[in-house]
């Protein structure tokens, strides 16, 4: 091979890997995260986010390995699907959001995802966040602002659309850059259905969320429950997700309604009870829309 052909095939191997960004994309993008900036939120209050993951089709886990105790595949788990989403050579079905790690602000309405053999993880969002609300109408006034720039990269469309479609490919480059510029570590988007609990707390905010980056997440203090049952230093939190899923004023929040596999979480449901004011203060200090001030 000689040297010649050795240096172009470098170069075509890097433009192919590696997103293009032209001088007007990039100041498009500079624009963009400039008018947005003001709608980030960087975060006072800690909080729970709550992502479900089959073990068979999503983790490849055989139903005989422990995967609550095992650190290192959670915390590789959570890091490779946080990153994912930034990945601009994703391959998904036309129509759907790009592929990443996404989560509840509760237990209950995201559980389909894990389908009947489910794992859930449960993730401490820390203080000092970086957090984009696509919901928030400051954020649609400022990217209507960009309607004529926009029409020579993205279709018209929302703000859940530009920041988290996978297509047309240029659209896709433009907002990870904004997210770039930005720094954002969540983006909260709708419309989702959130489940509310009477009695403690109705105001749990209709969002659902990506999680963008790992490297701000505790992630020794994620906890993972799963289908098979209960380990036995996770059955105080397991009271009180079971309590709160029998407080749940919202229909349909399961995978198919009436098939047994979702009546409960688990064999003994029956028996896991939590005192209700174990689960006013979990709410009030885990539950974004119902947190309070310490």
């Amino acid at each position: 091979m000689s040297k010649n052909f050795l240096i172009l095939f470098i170069l075509i191997s890097i433009s192919i890997s590696s997103p293009v960004h032209s001088i007007e994309q990039e100041e498009l993008a500079q624009k963009i995260s400039n008018s947005l900036m003001g709608s980030v939120e960087n975060r006072a209050q800690p909080f729970n986010a709550y992502h479900y993951a089959s073990r068979e089709a999503d983790l490849h886990v055989s139903s005989s390995e422990s995967i609550s105790k095992n650190k290192v595949f959670i915390e590789k788990h959570i890091k490779d699907w946080s990153e994912w989403f930034s990945n601009p050579h994703q391959k998904v079905t036309s129509g759907k959001d790009a592929q990443g790690l996404y989560a509840a602000l509760e237990p209950l309405s995201s559980r389909n995802w894990g389908r009947e053999d489910w794992v859930l993880f449960r993730i401490k969002m820390t203080k000092g966040m970086r957090l984009l609300d696509l919901s928030n109408p400051s954020v649609t006034w400022n990217l209507d602002k960009f309607a004529f720039e926009l029409f020579n990269y993205c279709p018209r469309g929302t703000a859940r659309s530009y920041f988290l479609s996978p297509y047309p490919q240029k659209c896709r480059l433009l907002f990870l850059k904004v997210i770039e510029l930005l720094k954002v570590d969540v983006i909260l988007y709708g419309y989702w259905r959130s489940a509310q609990f009477p009695g403690v707390c109705e105001t749990v905010l209709d969002r659902s969320m990506l999680i963008l980056k790992s490297d701000k997440l505790d992630l020794r203090d994620v906890e993972v429950f799963t289908s098979q049952g209960i380990m036995s230093d996770h059955e105080e939190e397991a009271r009180v997700i079971t309590e709160l899923s029998r407080m749940n004023s919202i229909d349909r929040m399961s995978y198919k309604e009436g098939d047994p596999h979702y009546e409960g979480f688990w064999s003994n449901d029956d028996a896991l009870e939590a005192d209700r004011s174990i689960v006013q203060s979990y709410v009030n200090k885990n539950i974004l829309g119902c947190l309070k001030k310490e």
